[in-house]
């Protein structure tokens, strides 16, 4: 090999040497760098957001198919199992300012309104809370179901109810009332206020702050539960009571605090 072959293959060899010196050092800036970028990424994302997007992609469940191809309808669920999968998020944690499962103190406002109108706003979304709670494929039925849960917590029992009579032209007596229905109205529609004294209501019970409203007489205090009084609204926000049934419920509220 004469000497000019001999310095073209040393030259070739050092840049070919030095090439892959080069792309061994891109490739290990590579993995420094990539560890990094995705960090960053993460820090960007709001961890919330990002649960509520799993949660929600998150296949509810399989089709299973039967001897003649029909999906199999999905079995009911139970408010509880509603409330554990998509509510608990917020409702169990107080995120976003959602009322707790349980708080009355929260829940108070919010009872004050009626069954329905909480029932609307878990539908169609309010403030913070997406419509459904960010499930879109939850039903009415299903918001009714987990929405009656959270209200039984707070002691709010059969929050809908069966549906009211016509109100009556004229309150019923007070010696007509029924006792069982005064106490289920009272559960239903009064306890927010008067199980807690919220909004300087006379809790149930209390017989020094009760005294001067039954020294007024059960005409006054029939009208004041019926047309509204001060930061109590008429029929205390549940306009779908029967006259008679808000009676029974201000009957067993006297009953209690004599």
């Amino acid at each position: 090999m004469s000497e000019q072959e001999d310095t073209f293959v040393r030259t070739f060899s050092l840049v070919l040497g030095m090439l892959v010196v080069f792309m061994i050092l891109i490739i290990f800036a590579a993995r420094l760098v990539a560890p990094a970028v995705e960090n960053a990424a993460d820090r960007g994302r709001d961890p919330m957001k990002v649960a509520a997007m799993l949660e929600n992609i998150e296949p509810l469940g399989q089709v299973a198919v039967g001897e003649a191809g029909a999906a199999a309808p999905q079995a009911a669920r139970s408010g509880k199992e509603i409330f554990d999968a998509v509510c608990a998020a917020c409702h169990a944690t107080g995120a976003l300012n959602a009322p707790k499962l349980g708080d009355q103190e929260a829940w108070a406002p919010r009872i004050k309104q009626g069954a329905k109108h909480i029932l609307e706003d878990a539908i169609n979304g309010i403030r913070a809370m997406p419509p459904r709670g960010g499930d879109p494929s939850l039903t009415d039925d299903d918001m009714k179901a987990v929405v009656g849960y959270m209200l039984e917590k707070v002691g709010v029992k059969d929050a809908y109810g069966a549906p009211a009579p016509k109100a009556s032209a004229a309150p019923a007596p007070a010696a007509s009332a029924d006792a069982g229905k005064g106490k289920q109205v009272y559960e239903q529609a009064c306890f927010a206020c008067h199980g807690t004294g919220a909004a300087g209501a006379p809790k149930l019970g209390d017989k020094a702050a009760w005294k001067a409203r039954i020294a007024q007489g059960a005409d006054a205090l029939n009208d004041h539960a019926l047309k509204g009084l001060n930061a109590m609204p008429a029929k205390g926000g549940r306009p779908d009571l029967a006259d008679v049934d808000v009676v029974a419920a201000v009957d067993y509220m006297v009953g209690k605090s004599k």
